[in-house]
């Protein structure tokens, strides 16, 4: 509990003592009963007579003859009336009358008037040396509820001050007021004075207890929480409130006993059982926190977010059967429930039925909860079902709420590198460069894609810009080295460039069948075949990096070794990244010529 949810738990308790602490059947009035009746009947006459006789009511005894009147009617909650003739009695009214402006005070409270209502106290206190208490406790709910805090404090301490009081409400009060201003350190103090000198309060303890929860002192919290229960032990909710500082203080397994008490004693309380479940889901004890839960869905009327715990709790256990149930009986109830909508969709994606999720997801709405992940979902399920361009249309509801989301638009680059659309990967990383120009990655990509579109020279300045940025970016250098190595360009510099990356990553298979490569088209064949030896045996099954190994054994004339190398890279060649490697492997192979084994069989 923050400090600001303190204060309002306090504060309806000011408005409530002040409505019933000078109540308007308050205790200054007459009771309703064979007197009063009598009384009301001698007015009547009285009425009657005045006006048979075409005379007022004499001056002199308006006032009394008024306020009489409107205690009356008072009695019988006719409060209008009764104001208008508590006005009459205050405007026939020489002195201040404190009984009457009281009267007046409460009912303009009533109305809603304060401001005339704290004017009616004013005429009230004129000529007293003390207000009575009354008058003090109703002034001070009147300043606090017009936010006139500091002046409210000071009547709350002039009832504490002026009575000797020991009563716990005007210390909760001003405690209440002192939070509203965010001094917690006053608050403590006026709360600690009440329990200092009535140490057996109850409420003095229990909001120091609250007190220190807002400012996260929780270890202080307990002692006073703790006193508060040893002072009434049947209070459910001030035991559920120590059972949270238990949480805090990871005294999980005091936590859980004291919410199984209060559970226990008392079946029907749905909080006691919610607070219990969320802690034995926390001790990871799923069963038993489930049982908690469903518990409180017997027991709430709307139970949907409960049912939606639940839910989760069967998604964690991966019982998507039980979870598509929960889910779908919340949406029956509430259609607008993004989340439980979002989770469904994520239940079906589960259960491998993209196309109920993607229905589910395109329920969500923009605006609502959940959209931007529905959409990311959504884009994911449409690229793995490989229908790019849905997955595109997707990410563009996305960007239009997010356009300058790097993540969304390294997504978007993606999906159209997926869907064939180089060009369009190149804008989409474009953009990004204009968010973040000096991001070395994104020069990356786009000199990878800028490669793949079959524009070389403009790939090979990306990469040369990605490296300027980030000297040690290991995939720039060994794929600006590999390009210069397939372009037979400037070998001496692919070499270097390539062995600064296996300095940054010295295990990585595909950084050393660069450098392979690049003894290679250097005509080292020696070297090549050494280091390429090491690629493949990083990187065994790669149909690229056994190319390059086949021609290099080719190359020194170890013919029967390409070729059952090129073998095996031709078998390994459908699943491979580099769609023209089987051409080309073909094409080494039949430079070998037919193998020794073959030609004698033939003949």
């Amino acid at each position: 509990m923050n400090l600001a949810q303190f204060s309002n738990s306090v504060f309806m308790l000011i408005v409530l003592s002040s409505a019933v602490g000078c109540s308007l059947a308050g205790r200054e009035g007459p009771s309703v009963d064979s007197h009063e009746v009598l009384r009301r009947a001698i007015i009547e006459e009285e009425q009657a007579r005045f006006a048979a006789e075409n005379r007022d009511v004499p001056a002199n005894s308006a006032a009394d003859y008024n306020f009489l009147i409107g205690e009356l009617l008072l009695q019988e909650k006719r409060f209008d009336e009764a104001l208008e003739y508590f006005e009459s009695a205050a405007e026939a009214e020489t002195a201040a009358a404190p009984a009457l402006r009281r009267r007046l005070a409460q009912l303009y409270l009533r109305s809603g008037d304060l401001e005339e209502a704290l004017a009616q106290l004013d005429k009230a206190s004129v000529g007293e040396e003390v207000e009575d208490p009354q008058t003090l406790q109703l002034r001070a709910g009147i300043l606090a509820t017009l936010k006139k805090t500091d002046e409210a404090i000071v009547v709350y301490r002039k009832i504490i001050d002026t009575s000797g009081s020991t009563s716990e409400e005007p210390y909760v009060f001003i405690a209440s007021l002192y939070a509203q201003q965010q001094d917690v350190e006053s608050a403590k103090a006026i709360l600690k004075e009440l329990v200092t000198k009535n140490p057996d309060s109850f409420f003095g303890n229990y909001y120091l207890a609250k007190i220190y929860v807002s400012s996260t002192e929780f270890e202080a919290a307990k002692g006073y929480y703790e006193k508060a229960l040893e002072l009434n032990p049947g209070a459910s909710s001030v035991q559920l409130e120590l059972a949270r500082v238990y949480a805090y203080l990871k005294q999980f397994d005091d936590a859980i006993a004291i919410s199984k008490e209060v559970a226990d004693r008392d079946p029907t309380n749905a909080k006691a059982h919610k607070l219990l479940g969320e802690l034995l889901l926390g001790e990871n004890r799923v069963e038993d926190a489930l049982k908690e839960f469903e518990a409180v869905q017997a027991l709430e009327e709307d139970p949907s977010e409960t049912r939606f715990k639940v839910a989760l709790i069967k998604l964690r256990r991966r019982d998507l059967v039980g979870a598509e149930v929960e889910l779908r009986l919340i949406l029956s109830e509430h259609p607008d429930h993004s989340s439980a909508r979002y989770y469904l969709a994520s239940t079906y994606a589960g259960m491998k039925r993209p196309d109920d999720a993607i229905e589910q997801l395109k329920e969500i709405e923009s605006g609502d909860e959940f959209f931007i992940e529905s959409r990311t979902l959504g884009a994911y399920l449409f690229r793995q079902e490989e229908r790019f361009a849905e997955a595109l249309v997707m990410l563009d509801e996305l960007l239009e709420v997010s356009p300058k989301d790097v993540k969304l638009l390294n997504f978007q680059a993606a999906l159209y590198r997926d869907n064939g659309q180089l060009f369009k990967a190149v804008d989409s990383v474009e953009r990004i460069l204009e968010i973040e120009p000096e991001n070395d990655r994104h020069w990356f990509s786009k000199g990878v894609y800028l490669d793949e579109a079959k524009k070389r020279s403009a790939a090979l300045v990306a990469m040369r810009k990605a490296i300027e940025l980030n000297p040690a970016n290991a995939n720039a250098l060994n794929y600006l080295g590999y390009s210069l190595a397939e372009m037979k360009s400037e070998l001496g510099e692919a070499e270097k460039l390539i062995k600064r990356a296996i300095e940054v990553e010295g295990e990585n298979g595909y950084f050393i069948d660069s450098l392979g490569w690049v003894y290679f088209q250097m005509g080292d064949y020696e070297r090549a075949v050494v280091t390429l030896e090491r690629a493949v045996s990083l990187v065994p099954g790669d149909a690229v990096i056994l190319e390059h190994l086949g021609r290099a054994y080719a190359a020194l004339g170890k013919k029967e070794k390409a070729r059952e190398v090129l073998d095996k890279a031709l078998s390994l060649a459908p699943d491979s990244d580099d769609v023209e490697a089987a051409g080309r492997i073909r094409e080494a192979l039949d430079k070998l010529g037919p193998s020794p084994a073959k030609s004698s069989s033939e003949s």
